[in-house]
């Protein structure tokens, strides 16, 4: 099975303009905390929200494993279906995540 990393490349503790990881506390804006960039003097803000990608590369490290599953004809068949019975809401419910975020993270790496 093809191991997927290295696919969400934002980094929060890098500067977004230059990459440089030295930064200090700078205030906060809207109640979050902001930061000044120690080389090129660059204010950002890190939003913490949305999923770890360490969730993110689970659930689409099972969504391949679904995958193969489907293509050997290891899995058991639904009623009239194709597919098996491993679904995107199945998958979503098992990680505490929204079919539909599966199914955007899946679109948006292309994996078929």
């Amino acid at each position: 099975m093809k191991r997927i990393a290295n696919i969400f490349k934002e980094d929060p503790k890098r500067c977004p303009k230059c990459k440089s990881d030295k930064r200090c506390k700078n205030g906060f804006n809207y109640g979050r905390q902001r930061f000044r960039c120690a080389n090129c003097r660059y204010n950002y803000t890190v939003s913490y929200q949305g999923y770890s990608q360490e969730l993110k590369v689970e659930v689409l490290d099972f969504y391949q494993l679904r995958q193969e599953l489907i293509e050997e004809g290891k899995t058991p068949k639904r009623k009239g279906k194709e597919g098996g019975s491993i679904t995107l809401k199945a998958i979503g419910g098992v990680y505490g995540v929204s079919d539909v975020t599966v199914l955007n993270w899946v679109r948006k790496e292309g994996i078929e």
